[in-house]
């Protein structure tokens, strides 16, 4: 179990992340199903998340998978807090 501190603004950024394959490509039913599993925790979380290992993995490659037409340093330290949830 992996577990990090989130605020309403990277909510919404991880929402759209979650919600939408990567640039140029598509998701197979199993990903749709995990997208909607840890979709469904972001949106339920009010100040933290707790992700299965599994999970947390997911959304560490979606990241990696992402494009970004704005460097953000929100991107940035969200993107560091999450990968070194405890």
């Amino acid at each position: 179990m992996k577990n990090f501190t989130i605020n309403a603004d990277e909510k919404s950024l991880l929402k759209v992340m979650i919600e939408n394959a990567p640039q140029g490509s598509s998701m197979n039913i199993g990903q749709v199903r995990q997208a909607i599993r840890v979709l469904d925790i972001v949106e339920a979380a009010t100040d933290s998340v707790s992700l299965e290992d599994s999970d947390h993995s997911y959304l560490l490659e979606r990241f990696n998978q992402g494009s970004f037409i704005r460097a953000d340093k929100m991107l940035l330290v969200l993107f560091d807090r999450i990968s070194t949830a405890a």
